[in-house]
């Protein structure tokens, strides 16, 4: 599968990098089917020009909390490039993403060495494995699951963020984590049913606690 990347964000560059060990070809030309992937700081206007005739599909890397009137101003902007991909001719996949959980995902590191502030830590969430988010994307990208509409990824496990980076903490990381997304998005990120997009991806999403402390053995 061709990968197309537009100035890609660190996530999607991640992401994209790990769908090559599975095969995947990143910034090849001539080769079909062809693939776009975007995330927040990117926008469709390259698609619109090298995709004209409706040749290639989209996917949209974005943040559960995704919304038009959401407070942080990154989910204002993924909420545009959502409704911008949508309005093109090219069919589109749009993934919100819970927190990213692995032992170097950038959030992991950063929570295990950054206390969360007071606020910010009572905040319930959904991590998702960064493996699963892998896992998932590929199977997409090979038609195993459905290419269409929208999907909100997380884990079975509900935690707040000070549980997270307590566990982070435990796993002991390397340094040099990043926030991911920044605290403002993970504040508005909402709770979900992970059944959703398990039964869309044929996926039973694994859980971040039980793999937290395998990290850490």
């Amino acid at each position: 599968m061709t990968l197309r990347l537009a100035n890609p964000s660190a996530l999607v560059a991640r992401l994209a990098a790990t769908l090559t060990l599975r095969g995947h070809v990143v910034g090849a030309t001539g080769s079909a089917p062809l693939t776009w992937i975007l995330g927040a700081e990117d926008g469709p206007g390259a698609i619109e020009h090298d995709a004209s005739g409706g040749v290639g599909r989209i996917l949209v890397l974005s943040w559960i909390g995704a919304h038009p009137d959401a407070r942080a101003p990154v989910l204002r902007r993924l909420w545009t490039l959502e409704e911008r991909c949508r309005a093109t001719a090219l069919p589109t996949l749009t993934l919100r993403l819970a927190p990213l959980a692995g032992p170097d995902s950038p959030l992991w590191r950063k929570l295990a060495e950054s206390q969360p502030a007071a606020r910010l830590g009572r905040k319930l969430v959904h991590p998702v494995l960064e493996s699963d988010v892998v896992e998932a994307m590929d199977r997409a990208l090979r038609g195993t699951a459905t290419w269409g509409g929208w999907q909100e990824l997380g884990g079975p496990d509900i935690l707040s963020v000070s549980d997270l980076a307590a566990l982070a903490r435990a796993s002991r990381p390397a340094p040099g984590g990043a926030w991911e997304p920044d605290p403002d998005a993970l504040a508005e990120q909402h709770l979900i049913e992970p059944d959703v997009w398990a039964r869309w991806s044929g996926i039973e999403p694994g859980s971040v606690v039980a793999e937290a402390a395998r990290w850490a053995a």
